[in-house]
């Protein structure tokens, strides 16, 4: 079994999966008093020293950082094999998938009449937005470190030896295990500042450096902080919509439930981030921020934004081990926002950190029934996470075949994961009567780091150069970008191969990804349908039976969070 969530939230992979139930055997036998708690944590240093998963000094400062969040879990809940491995995996699992861990909210009245999204007349207001993500800063980055240091994140200031001229970090970032310097984000900041205009920002979460095993409460807060007031110098007097991502908990992924008390409370975070939010969202939506880290705020008139914490759905998050029913009611509270939104004929854009078909199968399938029940209210769904730029089709819940809604991933700032730095610009149909505010194109721009970090030349105050990638409708020959023209696009992918190759070098920032043929592209156009885990019914014409399985390994591959 290898420990990937240095890069991947500390989740597991399995590779071997008697490793795995091996793994998991352990912490049932701590949960039934059979070995001691130093036990289960020298067990874990041995193992992953052992395999040589990590340096023996990231093995010890991981098993410290999280022993006391899995083992609180172990002493909460009974840990059976079978259970761990069929909540973190689902039907993936190859032993049994427990059936008790589904279940449903209640979603208030009947669907309206269905009202197509119409394309604005010529001359309409227009809005628009600003979307960054994964912002992944690392304080400690240095130029001319070592890019390929051997351990889960590399380009830092260290005491290793020094690196060959090809291993070394570039000035303005690199795409090897490396996160963002903090000249590239000033860089980008003052690039849009000077730039662009735009009415309000979408920020969707993991603000902290990749260095999972070796962090505090305090490294977080400074984080949270220090963006905060970055953002507020660059953007002064521009809303900002944030939502919270999985990396900003100590241990990441650790988001316990409101039920949890004592020290392993998630309060000082919320209380953190509510501080941090409410520079920008009025002081009323303080109260469900501090209890669950979500909100609802009516931007103004006609139009409402909700943002969610989408920690209460991964399953990377052990503490939905012991109860894994919408923590923290926020389902049903998002279910219940929508309705009201519905009788005042609003509609609603939905921000989150992890796209909901990253979640665990109850949650993602509840979230798919509100997306198609609200289908005339919710107007826009903006996600990160992946790391990549990518979109999702979401299908009526009940025959999977119309197109209700679209979801959109802009990619990330960090470069982790082999991807060049980007940033999106949205224009939304604007405040009028009748406005449906739904996005009408969008545009993805992109630092090219090799570029940057190889050329002499150089933007304005010494700062590189942040250049248009691609425009959504020229690109892709789209007449708008409602649900139906996503639908028709990936049609189009299957028989358009050089279509669909260019969507595949954009998915991951035209540095790597080679050409995407036969299984790849299956998998790549099964994650487009696929906005809701664990349904093999959105895949059935392409990937038949056992052939499912692999795209879950395959989506679990092209995730570098």
């Amino acid at each position: 079994m290898k420990v990937s969530g240095m890069r991947g939230g500390f989740r597991y992979k399995m590779y071997k999966d008697q490793d795995f139930w091996n793994c998991s055997s352990n912490l049932e036998d701590y949960g039934q008093g059979k070995i001691e708690r130093d036990d289960v944590a020298t067990i874990c240093i041995d193992t992953c020293v052992d395999l040589k998963l990590y340096s023996d000094r990231v093995c010890k400062l991981a098993v410290a950082t999280f022993k006391e969040w899995v083992l609180t879990v172990a002493d909460l809940a009974f840990l059976s094999p079978a259970y761990i491995c069929g909540t973190l995996f689902g039907d993936s699992c190859a032993h049994a998938y427990d059936p008790s861990i589904m279940w449903n909210i209640s979603i208030a009245g009947n669907k309206p009449p269905v009202v197509p999204p119409k394309t604005p007349k010529k001359g309409s207001p227009m809005l628009r937005i600003l979307h960054i993500s994964d912002i992944h800063v690392d304080p400690l980055y240095m130029e001319g470190s070592d890019a390929e240091c051997g351990e889960p994140l590399c380009c830092r200031s260290n005491d290793n030896p020094a690196p060959t001229e090809a291993r070394k970090a570039g000035k303005w970032g690199d795409i090897r295990n490396c996160d963002t310097p903090f000249r590239t984000l000033e860089s980008m900041f003052q690039h849009i500042a000077t730039t662009h205009k735009f009415d309000y920002i979408v920020w969707t979460g993991d603000l902290p450096p990749h260095n999972v095993w070796n962090q505090t409460r305090n490294d977080q807060l400074s984080q949270i902080k220090n963006l905060t007031a970055m953002l507020n110098i660059y953007f002064p007097g521009k809303a900002i919509f944030p939502a919270v991502g999985n990396h900003e908990s100590v241990p990441v992924n650790s988001f316990p439930q409101p039920s949890i008390t004592g020290s392993q409370n998630i309060k000082w975070l919320y209380t953190a981030l509510a501080d941090s939010w409410t520079h920008w969202l009025p002081e009323s939506s303080r109260n469900t921020i501090e209890y669950g880290g979500y909100y609802s705020v009516l931007v103004r008139a006609g139009f409402r934004m909700i943002g969610l914490n989408m920690n209460y759905c991964d399953s990377a998050n052990w503490w939905l081990l012991i109860n894994a029913t919408d923590p923290a009611g926020q389902l049903q509270w998002l279910s219940n926002e929508l309705k009201i939104a519905e009788d005042n004929s609003e509609k609603v854009h939905i921000l989150g950190h992890q796209p909901p078909s990253s979640c665990l199968k109850a949650w993602s399938w509840n979230y798919y029934k509100l997306v198609t029940r609200f289908e005339n209210t919710i107007a826009g769904q903006f996600f990160g996470h992946t790391h990549n730029d990518e979109f999702k089709v979401f299908y009526d819940a009940d025959t999977l075949s119309r197109p209700v809604g679209v979801l959109y991933v802009p990619g990330s700032v960090t470069p982790t994961g082999g991807r060049f730095p980007a940033y999106r610009l949205y224009e939304i149909d604007g405040f009028y009567t009748g406005s449906s505010w739904m996005v009408q194109d969008h545009w993805t721009y992109m630092l090219n780091l090799t570029e940057a970090n190889n050329s002499p030349w150089v933007g304005p105050q010494d700062h590189p150069l942040w250049k248009l990638e691609y425009a959504a409708k020229a690109t892709y020959g789209l007449d708008n970008l409602f649900p139906e023209s996503w639908d028709k696009l990936i049609t189009r992918f299957e028989k358009d191969d050089k279509l669909f190759q260019k969507y595949n070098r954009q998915f991951s920032r035209a540095n790597s990804g080679g050409i995407c043929e036969q299984t790849c592209k299956r998998n790549m156009i099964c994650n487009m349908r696929s906005a809701r885990s664990y349904d093999p019914a959105l895949c059935n014409d392409i990937l038949p039976g056992a052939a499912y399985n692999e795209y879950i390994q395959f989506k679990n591959d092209i995730i570098a969070c």
